[in-house]
């Protein structure tokens, strides 16, 4: 999607944090903003709170993983479609079977159609909407929570025995992993599994 844009476009990066997207998005013009002064970022704001552009500034803003974070998500994206040039994107990643992650500031899951409504509410059309699906990561984050929260809390016999059991299983299970591949994107529709780990949303302002 940023490759797709013309030479000149500007981007905004909202919630960028440490920069770890900054070798895609960089590959155009781009400004880096969060709420935290990380010393990769160029403009410190939350623009829930105050909007420091004019409209109409972006050919593409960019919210990496950072959609859970934001509590009231309508007033936001009304105040980031504000800035998207006529015919510009906002470009989301955002996920959904995932655990509590940076709390206590993970608010939100949304599905495909809520993610569809919101947009629809903000004045932006769906350009896109995939799901990555990988079901051994979804077997492999439940694993770690039996080792790592529900085994410390049994009996010293119980513990024993489940975590023989849980070794046993795993040789299972990374069997299993070996048979079955690794993660994929697809659209929803087009997947059977019900089970997404999170989206890709591409909207776009008419």
């Amino acid at each position: 999607e940023i490759d797709q844009l013309s030479a000149d476009a500007l981007v905004l990066d909202v919630g960028s944090g440490r920069g770890d997207f900054s070798s895609i998005i960089s590959r155009r013009e781009s400004l880096a903003l969060d709420i935290y002064p990380y010393p990769e970022v160029d403009i410190v704001c939350d623009l829930a709170q105050v909007n420091p552009f004019k409209e109409n500034s972006f050919d593409a803003i960019v919210l990496m993983n950072v959609l859970e974070h934001v509590y009231d998500s309508k007033v936001f994206l009304k105040e980031l479609a504000k800035l998207i040039k006529p015919g510009g994107k906002l470009l989301v990643a955002i996920p959904f079977l995932l655990k509590v992650h940076q709390a206590p500031f993970d608010f939100v899951r949304y599905t495909q159609f809520a993610l569809e409504k919101l947009g629809q509410e903000c004045g932006l059309a769906v350009a896109s909407l995939e799901g990555y699906f990988d079901p051994m990561f979804l077997v492999e984050q439940g694993s770690n929570n039996l080792k790592h929260t529900v085994f410390p809390g049994l009996p010293r016999l119980n513990n024993y025995i489940a975590r023989g059991l849980f070794a046993i299983g795993s040789l299972f299970t990374a069997g299993v992993a070996a048979l079955v591949g690794g993660g994929f994107t697809k659209t929803p529709q087009d997947e059977h599994s019900p089970a997404p780990i999170g989206y890709h949303v591409v909207y776009r302002k008419d």
